[in-house]
């Protein structure tokens, strides 16, 4: 029998040199055999996988073969990844190049794994389309000395190879050409693409144009952001540097105006360009985009609009059209209209929905517009009326205070509506409550709801170093200690009941604790102890967060040598603009609880600082300031930012370049003026 088997893959063997046919008993199998691809549309240039799958094992093996053909115009065999044993063979009839894998011993078996068992790599020569197919497969049954059926679902797969992108990542161009008449302006648009369909938005820029100067008067410059920087330097030479929130790709990252003022053909010219999205600002520079279109011709062959803040149109009209315009905050401003149409006065009409119309337009327009913020009613109800001091108009633009005076034998609610929508109060100070005047968008109602608080209980207000409880019983006494901290110097206790100050009639015990005789208990309690740190500590708001707030901690004064200031245990950063340690801490608390916490956990003790702030504009430490480090700035100041996870402490301290305690879009435009 062994000899048999033998002689079976010898037969075999022949057959899979010489590419003979052979007839033998066959054995079925439920298993099958299919090809798949890595990549259904590589591009040239490219390496892609062909894979053989198996759906089961397939065991007791003799020996085996089986072809995959490929179009050798299209496609470079690279190499294979199996434990079987790849050749590569020419067609002798066809001339048409085939991978063939075999397995052949004669002195045992194998087993065709389930799941992809072979992996054919090949490169991608140039575009076109080709249906891989298996074929010829021949499997020798080592047990039964039989040929197996083995049956292809599916035996094929098509690969579509494409052309190579023509650029990779991102690419600018300027729009496309225009002919425009003298006195008559012109736009050119700077878009921008990139080369991966994924990516859809942008938000860094930074742009150098040139333009004829004999034939094009430069007007403006309109950038996709309104915190970007436009410089011309030298004439004939513009610089946009740009920053912001997303930008989709169908964004112009900058809209240039020129007025036409001499015949011929002028060139508008890109020449060169920086593009990048945001998540590259923390650690990464901006890189070089693509010049895809570099150039606008603008052909000079008689009106232009000039239009005056608020208002929003065309900067051209052609002769005799009717030209339209918008108010774009028709909504907040009521608008009185001026207009001239070639240095005479003109009317525009209003068409009642925001937008004014001049029609026949016979000469360059000139048109501005008035604005006066809109006024709104404010209406004070409920039981606690009587206790708010407010304002009867609130207007659009200015901030809106009012205050209410709260008796502290009364609990107070106090909710606002604004255009008829619940608007939600930020924490007063004081009892003064503000809305800030770009809020200001409809009618408003204050409701302040007074309730009676239980006669026989008063609050005691007190500073978390005081302890004792929060509240008092109306004729009992209160007994309350000072919880001092080694290293603070804590002032003698100031007491009031209501707005009466009753500290002359505190006892102070025999144990350090003061008593408030029950006697003199006839409203709420505040006690005030003064806790002072062994260096200045101070809290500002530092960035506004979602729901939180970033606070700056600093800690100034003369330092023994070798100790530093600590928060928490954590040593702080040293600032030369502060002439502090500064530190960073987000939290949900006011400014005053914030304050507080800070005053317990700043200490002085040995060590090192964490690190020295630079206010080089190098924000994020790459070791060159660029506009990724104004893109930097700017998101934090809008949040993008809300812990010190991807950006750390040190990089929102180095966003203070103009050393004022907070971050703003301000420190972003103060980066870019510090680009080399």
């Amino acid at each position: 029998m062994k000899i048999f088997k033998k002689s079976m893959c010898l037969l075999l063997a022949v057959v899979m040199v010489l590419g003979m046919a052979i007839t033998a008993s066959a054995v079925e199998t439920t298993e099958t055999m299919s090809v798949t691809a890595s990549k259904a549309n590589p591009a040239v240039g490219e390496e892609f996988s062909i894979y053989l799958n198996a759906s089961g094992n397939i065991a007791e093996c003799g020996c085996f073969q089986m072809d995959l053909y490929y179009d050798q115009d299209l496609f470079e065999y690279v190499g294979a990844n199996t434990a079987f044993t790849p050749n590569h063979n020419t067609n002798k009839t066809t001339g048409a190049r085939y991978i063939r894998l075999t397995w052949l011993d004669l002195t045992s078996q194998t087993v065709i794994p389930k799941g992809q068992f072979c992996e054919l790599k090949f490169k991608v020569l140039k575009a076109g389309e080709y249906h891989f197919q298996l074929t010829n497969i021949v499997i020798s049954d080592y047990k039964g000395d039989a040929i197996m059926n083995v049956a292809t679902a599916p035996g094929s797969v098509d690969v579509a190879a494409t052309e190579a992108p023509a650029f990779v990542g991102y690419a600018v161009s300027a729009s496309e050409d225009k002919t425009v008449t003298v006195g008559e302006s012109a736009e050119v648009k700077i878009n921008v693409s990139n080369s991966d369909s994924i990516i859809t938005t942008y938000n860094a820029y930074d742009l150098t144009l040139t333009y004829d100067t004999d034939k094009l008067t430069y007007n403006s410059c309109t950038a996709a952001d309104a915190l970007a920087v436009v410089k011309e330097d030298v004439p004939g030479t513009i610089r946009v540097i740009g920053f912001g929130d997303d930008k989709n790709l169908d964004t112009p990252a900058a809209t240039l105006s020129f007025t036409a003022k001499g015949t011929g053909e002028a060139e508008v010219k890109i020449t060169s360009a920086k593009v990048d999205i945001g998540s590259q600002a923390v650690g990464s520079d901006a890189p070089a985009a693509f010049l895809l279109d570099d150039t606008t011709v603008i052909k000079v062959t008689g009106y232009t609009v000039t239009l005056g803040e608020g208002l929003s149109g065309e900067s051209t009209v052609a002769p005799g059209a009717d030209y339209t315009f918008t108010a774009t905050d028709a909504d907040n401003y009521d608008y009185v209209i001026s207009a001239t149409m070639g240095g005479e006065t003109t009317t525009a009409n209003d068409n009642g929905n925001g937008t004014y119309t001049i029609p026949g337009v016979t000469g360059n327009l000139v048109i501005n517009a008035t604005m006066t913020p809109k006024s709104y009613n404010v209406t004070v109800e409920g039981t606690g009326a009587g206790d708010v001091t407010a304002a009867d108009k609130a207007t659009y633009n200015t901030d809106y205070t009012f205050t209410v005076t709260e008796d502290g034998n009364y609990t107070y609610n106090t909710a606002v509506t604004v255009g008829g929508k619940a608007y939600t109060l930020g924490a007063p100070e004081n009892g003064k409550y503000t809305i800030p005047g770009t809020d200001i968008k409809g009618d408003i109602v204050i409701s302040v709801t007074k309730t009676v608080k239980p006669s026989s209980v008063v609050s005691v207000t007190k500073p978390d170093y005081v302890k004792g409880n929060d509240t008092a019983t109306k004729g009992q006494d209160y007994t309350f200690t000072v919880d001092k901290e080694e290293g603070y110097d804590y002032s003698e206790p100031t007491v009031k009941v209501g707005d009466v100050d009753v500290t002359d009639k505190v006892g102070k015990n025999g144990d350090g604790s003061y008593t408030i005789p029950g006697s003199i208990i006839t409203g709420n309690i505040t006690i005030e102890v003064t806790k002072t740190a062994a260096v200045a500590v101070d809290v500002v708001e530092y960035l506004t967060l979602d729901g939180k707030v970033m606070y700056l901690v600093t800690a100034s004064g003369t330092l023994p040598e070798g100790q530093v200031a600590k928060y928490d245990g954590m040593s702080m950063f040293w600032s030369e603009k502060y002439n502090a340690y500064a530190y960073l801490v987000i939290s949900a608390d006011n400014l005053e609880a914030v304050k507080a916490e800070a005053a317990a956990k700043v200490k002085v003790a040995e060590g090192t600082s964490a690190g020295t702030v630079d206010y080089s504009g190098d924000v994020n430490g790459t070791g060159l300031t660029d506009v990724n480090d104004a893109q930097l700035t700017y998101d934090m100041y809008n949040t993008k930012y809300s812990s010190f996870d991807v950006v750390s402490m040190l990089k929102f301290l180095n966003a203070d370049v103009s050393g004022d305690k907070k971050v703003n879009t301000a420190d972003a435009t103060a980066i870019v003026n510090l680009i080399k």
